[in-house]
């Protein structure tokens, strides 16, 4: 049986896939915050972990993400979307608060 092994003129054999997740894990779901906005305004907590502020965010009107679900997303996808429906239609949450 003769065994093929990639040569340099020939592409690499094999797979990678690549899973989108958030630094704790947990998905992202929400109105999608206006980057610039967010970095200028919340800045001194880079600083100060501690830092107070009393100013709301800033979104981009109208944008959503349901994103960051990782190794979990069979899971929490649905429900994520259920989640986001429930935001755009202002109707109940399908989650408890803990």
């Amino acid at each position: 049986m003769a065994e093929h092994f990639a040569t340099q003129t020939e592409s690499p054999l094999g797979r990678v896939s690549h899973r989108c997740a958030s630094a704790d894990y947990l998905p992202i779901i929400g109105a999608a915050p206006d980057y610039n906005a967010f970095i200028s305004d919340f800045d001194r907590l880079r600083k100060d972990s501690k830092w107070q502020f009393d100013c709301q965010a800033k979104y981009h009107p109208g944008l959503y993400v349901n994103l960051a679900h990782g190794s979990k997303g069979l899971i929490t996808a649905p429900l994520g979307g259920e989640l986001l429906a429930d935001i755009l239609n202002m109707t109940p949450i399908p989650l408890e608060k803990i």
